[in-house]
């Protein structure tokens, strides 16, 4: 009974050792937990206390049973679950090597059984520990999603190291001249997995860089169309008004004469069509921020022209500033989203409200839009085929918003989707 109690007591206290590695390894990834500090301490608890009583009853889960257990925390951290999945079975993944490499070396050097068993539980924790710490200088803290295809190819390597090592050493046990079979080629094989695995940090970050490059092309790209249309549209109304005032003293001619001829009906429908000509010239936003009007006056017409209704209230001083990317950033993948959930309603119902309004530095922004379904859960996903190009539209925003110390919110029910941004010192 005594030896049961201290052997329990001994599994808590590493437990408790491999928790402080693994909270740190978390904090790095993740940042600081969300969850009040009360219920992130009363869960730790439960689940250390937990994981010993299990540990105890199966002493083969001693170290990567902790590591497994640590998964039910997982919650109180922000980002997304597949970088957490993929992370968490890295670190497992690590515990599984350490334990393993431990034995390794413990059999080669150790005859007793006592000594092998020993050794490999204190030095097992060892390496575990010194290589959680040796990850946290490869990868910096998680920012993005990566696309399924390149998750995939991460995930496969802890995968892959969590079936094959274990069959590994189980060959080397199974090995009649053990002592003489383990050496240095099986210590080096097992450092080399334990260097791919930590190596699943250096490229997540590799992968996240050429996202964030493809990503910054599109949002060029992007930006270089809009400059294009606008001025394009800006040159075709110049010219709309230059035919007008070229016309304009025959015009004035000609209404002065059925005027004075009492033409009274040819005059006004004569007049409709100088009318017409006129509503011709598109109405464009002036707030003289060339940014906003550039980005709002494209994206507005491409809605109207795509028979949107849309309904503008902009009351913007000169003098806000918003770069060129910081609009195409926010207006435009706002409005695109716009356009998205119209095009999947009936024609009569395709419409939306934006509205800008600003006061002391601060800008609020407010677009509405009905929607194809009553409510959407989130964050929203992107429907589109090329998904990693896409579905970065509203983070892109958020880090705008983040850039001006704002604030967002999102609601999408009753049919309605609303988003309201607050941003200040602009």
């Amino acid at each position: 009974m005594a030896e049961l109690i201290v052997l329990v007591f001994l599994i808590l206290l590493l437990n408790l050792v491999d928790s402080i590695f693994i909270l740190r390894y978390h904090e790095h990834l993740y940042g600081a937990v969300r969850w009040e500090k009360r219920k992130f301490v009363l869960r730790f608890t439960i689940i250390v206390l937990s994981a010993t009583v299990v540990i105890s009853a199966i002493p083969a889960m001693i170290l990567w049973g902790m590591t497994l257990f640590s998964s039910f925390w997982m919650g109180a951290y922000h980002g997304g679950k597949k970088n957490k999945v993929l992370f968490q079975v890295v670190l497992i993944s690590l515990a599984v090597l350490s334990f393993i490499l431990s034995f390794v070396i413990a059999i080669a050097f150790f005859k007793d059984d006592i000594a092998v068993g020993i050794f490999t539980l204190l030095a097992s924790h060892v390496i575990f520990g010194v290589m959680v710490e040796v990850t946290r200088h490869f990868q910096q803290s998680i920012l993005v999603d990566l696309p399924g295809k390149m998750w995939l190819v991460l995930f496969s390597i802890p995968v892959a190291s969590l079936i094959c090592v274990p069959a590994f050493s189980r060959m080397i046990a199974l090995n009649e001249g053990a002592a003489s079979g383990i050496g240095r080629n099986q210590v080096i094989i097992l450092f080399a997995v334990f260097f791919i695995n930590i190596m699943v940090f250096y490229l997540f970050g590799k992968f996240s860089e050429l996202l964030s490059t493809r990503i910054d092309a599109a949002i060029l790209q992007q930006q270089i169309e809009m400059q294009e249309k606008y001025y394009l549209a800006i040159e075709e109304n110049h010219a709309k008004v230059r035919l007008l005032q070229h016309d304009m003293r025959n015009q004035i001619n000609a209404i002065t004469t059925m005027f004075e001829e009492n033409q009274m009906e040819n005059l006004g429908q004569y007049l409709k069509e100088i009318g017409g000509q006129v509503n011709q010239i598109e109405k464009v936003i002036v707030t003289g921020n060339a940014p906003i009007d550039t980005i709002l006056n494209i994206k507005i017409s491409e809605l109207i022209g795509c028979g949107i209704k849309v309904h503008t209230n902009v009351l913007l001083p000169k003098g806000i500033k918003i770069d060129f990317r910081e609009a195409a950033t926010l207006f435009g993948n706002l409005l695109d989203n716009v356009m998205d959930e119209c095009k999947r309603l009936p024609k009569e119902k395709q419409e939306a409200k934006i509205q800008l309004s600003y006061i002391n530095h601060i800008m609020f922004i407010r677009i509405s839009n009905p929607m194809a379904v009553a409510e959407k859960q989130f964050p929203l996903k992107s429907e589109k085929p090329d998904s990693e190009l896409h579905g970065f539209g509203m983070k892109s925003v958020q880090q705008v918003v983040e850039q001006f110390n704002g604030t967002i919110k999102l609601t999408a029910q009753d049919y309605l989707f609303q988003i309201s941004i607050v941003l200040y010192d602009v």
